[in-house]
């Protein structure tokens, strides 16, 4: 069943008509926002989708996904697109000024994944903001593995891996394995397999 708050005006909301889905709430809290669900949700009874838009001019584009839990939580200008066949554990996505989110398809997130493209709060250095929002891009058939942090600025190229509890902040060439804090590369050329 899907749960709408809509607290705004124009905001326009489309769920594809053969979803199948546990629990979806969904809370709008401002105008001009698109909150689309374009393909069918596969989501099992006991699973969630919770997503917040606070603000206007919000984009938020989900593909067909197979999913535990999802949670999405935005302000003015957020842009976000993810793609199909994706299944996410549980990945949680929030910021709090205008940015963008692309997520390929094929992806695999395990638990308390999250990606932040804002850093919250703004660090000024001799007058000159230096922690501006920085897009994130995680490509096609990524295995985010427990614990995985991504922050603003970071690309994760096409068919990486991405080690348990790292933190991505800079670009991570596709078909790598990457670890640590901050990330780094221990392994190129791969292929995973679910």
């Amino acid at each position: 069943m899907i749960n709408v708050t809509d607290r705004g005006k124009n905001n326009r909301v489309l769920v594809h008509e053969s979803y199948r889905i546990g629990s979806f709430d969904l809370v709008i809290d401002g105008d001009d926002n698109e909150i689309f669900f374009d393909h069918p949700l596969h989501i099992a009874p006991g699973d969630s989708v919770n997503i917040s838009v606070f603000g206007s001019g919000n984009r938020i584009h989900v593909g067909a996904i197979y999913r535990k839990s999802l949670i999405i939580h935005c302000v003015d200008g957020f842009q976000c697109k993810i793609g199909d066949l994706s299944s996410f554990h549980e990945l949680y996505i929030s910021t709090n000024e205008p940015s963008s989110v692309t997520i390929g398809k094929d992806c695999l997130f395990a638990m308390g994944i999250k990606i932040y493209p804002t850093d919250f709060h703004k660090i000024i250095h001799r007058g000159e903001r230096i922690n501006t929002p920085r897009p994130i891009t995680i490509g096609d058939k990524v295995w985010l593995c427990e614990g995985v942090m991504v922050l603003s600025g970071a690309e994760i190229g096409n068919g990486c891996v991405i080690g348990a509890g790292a933190v991505v902040s800079n670009r991570v060439p596709r078909r790598s394995v990457a670890v640590g804090n901050p990330a780094y590369v221990i392994r190129s050329d791969i292929d995973w397999e679910p």
